[in-house]
């Protein structure tokens, strides 16, 4: 009597030739059927890094160059190409990819605008909270900050003179208010990041506006005694770079724009 054996594989590489020749041996009347057929490939699940492509290297899918063809969402498993360097989830939704060489984020986001041992110029946050600006103040004291300047439109800079003084603690002659919309504004606070400097005393930046205002002066400032240049697109683009690629040292993602610091040196406001 002939028997018939089904036996089902499921996507594992299997010697069919050496397994019939093994059974045929030893039970010869034996009918062996073999299905191969692999199960589908699973979805995937949890966290996918993914990058831009440049940042992986020798990985191909077919004909396309890079991680499934550049710029590709489609089919397969493993690394998906991402312009955005993000964190995607296998239901496409995305958030920001963490780097975990940056330092943590420091209180009040209180850091140098570069490297240097010796720099004097800081970017800070300001304070959201009335009632917190004494404990801001002696916060950014107890890190050697003796000056600021306070980025901010015309009808707050009276009220935040006021409050740096005489909340915060700073002395009068040490707070620097400025419009950076206002003609001006660029003589204004390279000034002020000049005469901190001259005096070797270390000043903050700050804004109004969740440090976007922080940022663009801080790149002056790095544009002027850093990395120079006419203020061109090249010289633009490298400051506003180094700017942004401090996060890793500094645990503050300071992002200015390009274009935005371009105008704001060649007309002299924002």
């Amino acid at each position: 009597m002939a028997i018939t054996v089904l036996w089902i594989c499921s996507g594992l590489v299997l010697d069919a030739p050496r397994a019939l020749a093994a059974v045929r041996s030893s039970t010869p009347s034996m009918q062996i059927l073999i299905s191969g057929k692999p199960e589908p490939p699973k979805k995937p699940s949890g966290l996918i890094i993914t990058g831009p492509a440049s940042s992986v290297s020798g990985s191909r899918s077919g004909g396309a160059g890079g991680l499934l063809g550049v710029g590709s969402s489609t089919g397969g498993s493993g690394l998906l190409s991402s312009s955005s360097g993000s964190l995607a989830r296998a239901d496409g939704s995305e958030q920001p990819m963490m780097d975990p060489l940056a330092k943590p984020r420091p209180r009040y986001d209180l850091a140098p605008s570069s490297g240097r041992p010796d720099e004097l110029v800081f970017g800070a946050a300001s304070c959201a909270a009335p009632g917190l600006m004494g404990e801001w103040g002696a916060h950014l004291r107890d890190q050697g900050i003796s000056r600021v300047l306070a980025l901010c439109n015309a009808a707050e800079a009276e009220a935040s003179q006021a409050a740096l003084c005489t909340e915060a603690g700073f002395a009068a002659s040490a707070v620097t208010v400025v419009d950076i919309r206002a003609g001006g504004a660029k003589a204004a606070t390279i000034e002020a990041a000049r005469a901190a400097v001259a005096a070797r005393e270390r000043i903050a930046v700050v804004d109004t506006v969740g440090g976007a205002h922080t940022a663009l002066v801080l790149a002056q400032y790095l544009h002027d005694d850093y990395v120079g240049g006419d203020g061109g697109t090249h010289s633009c683009l490298e400051v506003c770079e180094l700017l942004t690629a401090r996060k890793r040292h500094s645990g503050v993602a300071w992002v200015a724009r390009p274009e935005d610091l371009q105008r704001f040196l060649a007309e002299g406001t924002l």
